[in-house]
């Protein structure tokens, strides 16, 4: 009977160490179980906020791309303005040049030289003309009945007159160099659209 007793004390002490073991399985397991989970969830937290540093940067790097290609876009384009526009005024200087080489020598016409004596409205002045203009001014200026005198008109006006009032307050330009350069401001855009049509 003793070892009955003794033998189920044994057991009891077995059972219980199976017991001990058992629970102490379970709660590694659980352990275990809870570390991966705290791990797994540290480790998501830790890719998202690497992944959201990352998005931030790539939307950071493709702003500053958007901006030099928008930058470079917007430079060649004015660079490509510039030049046309400067291409297009020679061809406008081009053209008024040619002009201006066909006005030299040319002869005055009456009605230029009236428009001129009719806008001064003086009585003693000094027509300014080129050589080959001396004899039609000195004619056109006794029929106007005023008092004058003819001096040369400087080449680079290219023909036609300039009347001044003998004191000099009172001026008319109506030199081909004077028209030539009203009509460009005045005409210049509709020049361009003629020619660049």
């Amino acid at each position: 009977m003793q070892e009955t007793a003794e033998d189920n004390q044994k057991q009891d002490i077995k059972r219980m160490v199976t017991f001990i073991h058992h629970e102490a399985k379970e709660k590694a397991k659980e352990i275990k179980t809870q570390a991966m989970e705290d791990y797994n969830t540290e480790k998501a937290k830790t890719i998202l906020k690497e992944k959201d540093a990352i998005e931030k940067a790539f939307r950071k790097q493709e702003r500053k791309i958007i901006l030099k290609k928008v930058k470079s876009i917007s430079d060649i384009k004015n660079q490509h303005r510039i030049e046309y526009l400067n291409y297009k005024e020679n061809i406008v200087e081009t053209f008024l040049s040619k002009v201006r080489q066909s006005l030299k020598n040319k002869k005055l016409v009456k009605s230029v030289f009236l428009d001129c004596l009719n806008s001064i409205g003086e009585k003693n002045l000094v027509f300014y003309v080129l050589d080959q203009d001396k004899e039609n001014a000195r004619l056109w200026g006794k029929d106007a009945k005023v008092n004058f005198k003819i001096e040369k008109l400087d080449d680079k006006f290219l023909g036609g007159i300039i009347i001044k009032s003998e004191d000099g307050r009172t001026t008319c330009d109506n030199s081909y160099l004077a028209r030539l350069n009203s009509i460009k401001e005045r005409y210049l855009f509709k020049i361009a659209n003629v020619i660049f049509r």
